[in-house]
């Protein structure tokens, strides 16, 4: 029996479950008897949306989780609900995005009555990063900036919100906020041991602007005068000045020898050296 059969019939028995009513008889003895069928109704269709999502039949495990939020809501069964919530939210996340943010919106109502911060931000991290992978970038960052707002929230989920924001002022283009997002990175206690790494993000947005901002800013960080990320900055001003685009490139290709750059270093890289050479192929 394949496991696609079987969570069609969990499903059948969960809907079978849920209609029947208790006798006349043992209502009016003990109205615990509704709640055991709900429970068990709903415990059959959790078992039919596990089996879905095995054989990646996310919309039939979607409507499986659904059904089972409703019969915990019955129940007032808070944390059942949320369980609920959250398998519904990651089975819709790739076929219905909205209706995986609606889940998790519905998880943060329950949060915020239970003054849970830490699982607030989790979840508008997830609403984040569901916008983030259907190129909705103004509603991620709209989404990441309401972590801001919660009234509790702990450095580490900070200094992650910051990174998350950053990346995104960055492949917005908008340079400024990103260079003032990333600067409170650096100053951030938990990111010391990586602040370089935001500062060659700042001086590589600042460039993108103009190289000669960058100089300036350059001077700022007296801490970066003896380290290969220095060396790497000064040969990518010099490279720009004396329009050099291969030691601009040889540069790049050093650097991301030893370091290995991310998906934001490339692209900013890509930006200045289209801005400041005449060739435009990427780096």
């Amino acid at each position: 029996m394949t496991s696609l059969k079987k969570g069609s019939e969990y499903r059948i028995l969960a809907h079978q479950k849920k209609t029947q009513r208790p006798s006349l008889f043992m209502s009016f003895i003990d109205n615990r008897c509704q709640n055991d069928i709900n429970e068990e109704a709903r415990d059959l269709y959790l078992k039919a949306g596990n089996t879905f999502m095995m054989e990646n039949d996310f919309e039939n495990a979607g409507e499986c989780f659904i059904q089972a939020y409703d019969l915990s809501k019955i129940l007032n069964h808070i944390y059942s609900q949320i369980n609920a919530l959250k398998s519904a939210a990651l089975a819709y996340k790739t076929i219905n995005y909205n209706k995986s943010i609606q889940c998790y919106f519905e998880c943060i109502n329950f949060y915020t009555q239970d003054g849970k911060f830490s699982d607030i931000i989790k979840c508008y991290q997830l609403i984040g990063e569901i916008y983030e992978e259907n190129d909705c970038a103004e509603q991620a960052l709209n989404t990441y900036q309401k972590c801001l707002n919660v009234s509790i929230i702990s450095d580490f989920a900070l200094c992650s919100i910051l990174d998350k924001i950053a990346n995104i002022y960055v492949l917005t283009n908008k340079y400024l906020q990103a260079i003032e997002t990333f600067q409170q990175l650096v100053k951030s206690e938990l990111k010391k041991h990586i602040s370089k790494k935001y500062i060659i993000k700042i001086l590589l947005c600042s460039c993108a602007i103009d190289h000669t901002d960058a100089q300036i800013r350059l001077s700022e960080f007296t801490n970066f005068n003896t380290c290969y990320e220095r060396t790497f900055i000064d040969e990518i001003f010099v490279a720009i000045e004396t329009q050099n685009v291969s030691q601009y490139e040889n540069a790049c290709f050093k650097y991301n020898n030893m370091w290995q750059m991310d998906k934001l270093d490339t692209h900013l890289l890509a930006i200045i050296k289209r801005n400041n050479f005449d060739e435009i192929d990427l780096c």
